[in-house]
Formats: C-alpha cells, structure tokens, sequence
C-alpha cells in the first residue's frame, strides 16, 4: 500500500523527515519497504511564484463577489486577470479577449486571459462547465497567439496539469484539489 506523507503528517504531529517516519514506523511493526518523491507536475513546484492574499473584501455592489488584493512581486506593475470563467465557445472567448485587451491598453495595463476549459466545481451538476480539454486548451493556445497575451486556466485533475501548463503561461491549482492530494 501506499500512503502520502501528507496525509500522515495530518494525524501524526511530527517535524521528522519522510525518512525518519518509515523508520519508526517500521519499528512499531508497519513495515515500510521504501520511500520515493511523488510529483503530480514533472519539476515539481520550481519556478512556480505564489501570491500572498493581502485583503479580502466584500464588493459593493455585487453580493457574490469580493475583491482581493494580492502582491505577486514588489514593486512589479499591476496586471489585470481577466475573461469568461467558463470557455463556452471560441467566439466569445475571442470577443471578450479583443474586449478586455483594447481596455487594458487604453488603461497601459498589462493583462492576462483567464478562463476555463472545465469549471466541475460548480454547484449544480446541471450548470454548464466548459467544452472540454481539447477545444478548451486549443481556443486559449489561439487567444495567445492572436491576441499576443499570456493566459491562465485551471486544471481540477492531477494528471491534467502537464497538458494544462503545455498551453497555458499560468496554471491555477483550485482550493479543492489542493485538499485532495
């Protein structure tokens, strides 16, 4: 059987090394036979910058949206993140992103493309998700190329996160998924 360290440490309170941990496992008569470094994206995190939420607030005129400030670099420009959450379909994706792209340079804004091939963390089984993978990942590859702006989305699955970062300049890891690995 294999077990996450992670998940060990949730029951375990313990600074001791994934080393230390089989050792004394061991000991206690759970045998364990090796340790190996599972990543779920090749490199792991490297070269992966985290922004720090600085504050949250609610947004005043909408009840369900609030507005975050996030520091992703000192002294770095401010950058707009920006689209549909969910890909419904190229041409609206291509008409937000002419949309959002002329409002950012007119405000001397740089800017990234932010939308989804996949929102399965939706309330509702019945809500529309995304087009898929696929035509999701082409549609952003082409908002890149014409548009000449980087662009993020986000992945709910492990093992889509390298065809995911082929694409994308940013990936996205949601809340829920860190909770599962």
């Amino acid at each position: 059987m294999k077990i996450s360290y992670n998940w060990i440490k949730q029951y375990v309170n313990t600074e001791w090394s994934p080393e230390k941990t089989s050792e004394l496992l061991t000991d206690l008569g759970l045998e364990v036979e090796g340790t190996e470094v599972f990543q779920s994206v090749k490199g792991g995190l490297e070269g992966i910058v985290v922004g720090e939420v600085l504050d949250c607030t609610q947004h005043p005129n909408a009840d369900r949206l609030k507005l975050t400030s996030v520091n992703i670099g000192y002294k770095e420009p401010l950058t707009f993140f920006g689209g549909p959450c969910a890909i419904e379909s190229k041409d609206h994706s291509f008409f937000m992103a002419d949309a959002i792209g002329k409002i950012c340079e007119k405000l001397d804004v740089p800017w990234v493309f932010k939308s989804c091939y996949d929102k399965d963390c939706r309330s509702s089984i019945n809500s529309f998700h995304g087009i898929g993978i696929e035509e999701g990942l082409n549609i952003l590859r082409e908002i890149r190329q014409k548009f000449k702006v980087p662009v993020i989305s986000d992945f709910s699955e492990a093992h889509l996160a390298e065809k995911t970062a082929s694409v994308c300049d940013i990936i996205q890891i949601p809340a829920y998924l860190c909770r599962q690995t």
